[in-house]
């Protein structure tokens, strides 16, 4: 690295030639035209070398010299004046006092120079004296000297004016410290440019002024000195010199700051005239003290654990959390090595690669594990750092590491927690797709076969939403533990989300195996669960798929599996259905369907068709029943078979079912204020709608409809109350209450038991059209017909029959005792237009609504 050289010289072509010589040499230039241009250069970048002329602007050499042997952090670099050859021989003495290295006349023999300089720099790296520069004995001769001089000439102002001019003025102009000097009556007859700037004056405020207290406190709160405590006024007393290392001056502005002075006696012929003081502030000094104490408060307080050793690794020192850490006291680590503590955990090459990277960047830093002195290892995080000393050699590494045991063990949690279902603790959908990849790659290095079942418990939201949320978690819960029971330790159950489980089999030979497994799992299912006071039985539809002849990666295998279990769904429930490319068909049909279905809820491509119902011995007209329709601007009317039961499993039924209801409200209300008998309004209800809060729900839209409640018939399917025979039997007796009807659909195709039959509030059953169809030619269905009638008769419920199409089925419905029916004999569905002309006139006008005290309903005079 080349050695950096500044030259302060006041004339450009000097200049110039003494860059162009030195750099011939191989060092590294810079250059100043002043001193106080040089001063900035040398605080920004140290140089090694400064050769300097004696006139330069601004600040000449000699207080140039001055001053950088005065900073503490300067005083070691070479200083050679480099001046014209009329040399004064005063001169050159005061330019070796003050500090110089050489005082030099400029030649005509430029080598001479760099001879000169050479020996200067190697003086410098020797340690050796530099020739023509004082020893230190002499140069604190010269100072005391120079002090006892700058007295004699205060006293003999004649003597040698034009020299004690200079010195004086580079003494005190160059001067870091501020000098003041006072006379007996504390009026300051000298006040440098130092003391008047710390103390923030201009020279001239100061000159002339009497009493030093205005800039001279002993104490932060303000108080002057009185004379027997002020340090000044003794010297000045008794003539002895008085020191102080800490004390407090006031500035002009009234703030105090803290300086270190002394106060030396000013005599003239053995009588004392005043006193010179010469100060320094100790801000900076008391600020690093702080600091210092303030690091060693760090270090003995700080919650990590430090430990300090020497080069070779021997520790020098420790903080009070390294024993808290690891249990060694000081004094049993102190000059011992830090492997005391090593836990064997890491081998040769960690350690390797800990002291190559410390030995190339200073730093290395890291997890590790360590030995407590109990014998147990633990996890650290430790920074190691190297400290040079002022010469860039290495004098310390520093230690500083913290326990991380506590971070790890939520690392873990967090872990488990980011891959596992909070509810069921089961492999979420992030952990089943890392461990599907990787038994993918097994399977595929191996040649081997997987199968992926996808399970969903069927009917789940019905349960969730009847019975509520904490149930519905219950029941998730021992679902995930039968399902991990019914497969082997190594086989993966995780849950994806809602009531959709996935279960990965490996090493599957055969697809038979894959059936097996699904087999055990609904045997596992079908029990009941008893959740709370509730008893509950479900089912699940899977779908299952083989690696690699239905996909060969991890989403693939996904989609393949959910398209199969919606075709197991489709085909009863409760089963397993094997991937098909159909099935992925279905399933795309299936979203396009959904987000249509949307479409149309939101913007009216749903509508509402009527069928009448009648008394089948008279044909009197006894009401409607209010059929939703899809009206598809491409496909044309969808019939609800195919779009209820996808409404029910993305819980679009709610915002459905909920505008049926309203709207077929609305109608039947303006019919009736156009003087139009319609007897009971029937409205389908999906079993999920069959909840807390229905019965909240249609009082509100009776109320902003205006239609009596006993104008409305709601129908729910049996099998729907059957599985939620607490929540369902609650909402229909206060349906009940509020004056709607209530019928059972679809009677006969469910698992009805005739003790909930007989406990439910129910006032019809509807006689399902698939018993009606064959009738009166199939025995059976003739043979349920009539059962279900006496059923209704016995329980003092009317029965109502769907699909009546033929005058044969209406005669033998009318003979086995049914007094009511619907189907295409009597009208097919229509729109509300088109059924008007069917409705009959009323013989009175329909009566106001009231209602009475009790807040109950006034009957309607045609319910």
């Amino acid at each position: 690295m080349a050695v950096r050289v500044l030259i302060a010289d006041a004339d450009a072509a000097r200049r110039a030639g003494l860059r162009a010589l030195l750099q011939g040499r191989g060092f590294e230039v810079a250059a100043a035209a002043s001193g106080l241009e040089a001063f900035d250069l040398i605080r920004a970048h140290t140089p090694a070398l400064i050769i300097a002329d004696v006139p330069l602007p601004e600040m000449d050499g000699f207080t140039l010299c001055r001053l950088i042997k005065s900073i503490t952090s300067l005083r070691h670099i070479p200083f050679v004046f480099y001046t014209g050859s009329d040399v004064e021989p005063e001169d050159e003495a005061l330019g070796l006092w003050l500090g110089a290295a050489r005082y030099l006349r400029r030649t005509d023999c430029p080598g001479a120079l760099l001879d000169q300089i050479d020996a200067v720099i190697g003086a410098r790296q020797t340690g050796e004296s530099h020739p023509g520069s004082p020893t230190a004995s002499a140069e604190r001769q010269f100072e005391v000297a120079d002090r006892q001089r700058l007295v004699e000439k205060l006293e003999d102002k004649s003597r040698d004016l034009d020299r004690l001019r200079r010195e004086h003025a580079l003494i005190l102009d160059s001067a870091g410290e501020g000098i003041l000097s006072l006379d007996l009556d504390g009026k300051q007859r000298l006040v440098n440019p130092t003391a008047a700037r710390l103390l923030g004056y201009r020279p001239e405020e100061m000159l002339g002024r009497s009493d030093h207290r205005l800039w001279h406190l002993i104490c932060a709160d303000g108080d002057g000195p009185a004379s027997d405590q002020c340090s000044i006024v003794a010297c000045m007393r008794d003539g002895k010199l008085r020191t102080q290392t800490e004390d407090l001056f006031r500035r002009k502005d009234g703030s105090a700051f803290p300086v270190a002075y002394t106060a030396a006696p000013l005599t003239r012929a053995g009588k004392i005239e005043g006193a010179v003081v010469v100060f320094r502030d100790i801000t900076e000094r008391k600020q690093a003290e702080e600091r210092l104490r303030l690091a060693a408060s760090v270090f003995e307080n700080t919650a990590e654990g430090v430990v300090i050793t020497d080069p070779r690794g021997r520790v020098v020192e420790i903080n009070r959390a390294f024993t808290d850490i690891l249990g060694y006291t000081r004094e049993e680590v102190i000059d011992r090595n830090p492997r005391m503590w090593q836990s064997q955990r890491h081998d040769k090459q960690f350690y390797r690669g800990l002291w190559r990277a410390l030995l190339e960047t200073g730093q290395w830093r890291g997890e590790i594990w360590n030995r407590r002195k109990n014998g147990a290892v633990f996890p650290e995080w430790l920074t190691i750092s190297s400290v040079l000393d002022e010469g860039g050699r290495l004098s310390h590494y520093v230690g500083v590491f913290s326990d991380i045991s506590k971070i790890k063990q939520s690392e873990a949690q967090l872990d488990h927690l980011a891959h596992h279902d909070p509810l069921t603790d089961l492999p979420n959908r992030l952990l089943l797709n890392e461990r599907l990849a990787q038994a993918i790659r097994h399977a595929r290095r191996q040649g081997s076969q997987l199968a992926l079942i996808f399970l969903d418990l069927d009917q789940f939201k019905h349960i969730n939403d009847s019975l509520g949320h904490p149930v519905g978690d219950l029941l998730l819960q021992g679902a995930a533990a039968r399902l991990l029971g019914c497969v082997r330790e190594d086989d993966t159950v995780a849950r994806i989300g809602g009531d959709e489980f996935v279960i990965m089999l490996e090493g599957i030979e055969r697809a038979e195996h894959a059936a097996v497994a699904a087999q055990k799992i609904i045997a596992g299912l079908s029990g009941t669960f008893q959740l709370e006071q509730h008893r509950i039985g479900i089912s699940a539809s899977l779908g299952i798929c083989l690696f690699p002849d239905d996909g060969e990666d991890a989403e693939t295998l996904l989609r393949n599996a959910d398209a199969a279990m919606y075709k197991a769904k489709a085909e009863g429930r409760n089963t397993y259905r094997f991937y098909t490319e159909q099935l992925t068909r279905n399933a795309l049909e299936r979203v396009t369907m959904e987000n249509g279905l949307r479409r149309a809820l939101e913007q009216g491509e749903l509508v509402l068709h009527y069928q009448t119902q009648v008394d089948i011995a008279s044909g009197r007209f006894l009401g409607v029943e209010a059929l939703i329709r899809w009206s598809h601007p491409e496909q044309g009317i969808i019939p609800p078979e195919r779009f209820i039961p996808l409404a029910e499993d993305s819980g679009l039924i709610f915002p459905i079912g909920e505008w049926v209801l309203r709207t077929a409200c609305t109608q039947a209300r303006e019919w009736l204020e156009r003087g139009l008998e319609i007897g009971r309004i029937a409205v389908n209800l999906a079993g999920c709608q069959v909840r807390p809060g229905l019965s909240q729900l249609v009082t509100e839209i009776l109320d902003e409809t205006g239609l009596p409640a006993q104008r409305l018939e709601l129908e729910v399917t049996e099998s729907s109350l059957m599985r939620q025979e607490t929540a369902a039997f609650d909402e229909l007796e206060a349906l009940c209450r509020i004056g709607v009807a209530l019928a059972m659909d679809d009677f006969g195709t469910g698992y009805s038991s005739l003790s909930y039959l007989k406990r439910l509030p129910i006032q019809k059953i509807k006689l399902d059209s698939s018993f009606v169809r064959d009738l009166p030619n199939d025995a059976e269905d003739v043979a349920i017909a009539k059962a279900v009638v006496a059923l209704g008769s016995s329980l003092e419920r009317a029965v109502i029959a769907e699909g009546v199409e033929t005058r044969e089925q209406a005669d033998f419905l009318l003979a086995a005792g049914c007094r009511e029916g619907q189907g295409f004999l009597y009208s097919r569905p229509v729109t509300a237009a088109a059924l008007e002309p069917l409705l009959p006139e009323p013989l009175l006008p329909e009566p106001p609504r009231q209602a009475p005290a009790g807040g109950d309903r006034t009957p309607d005079a045609q319910g």
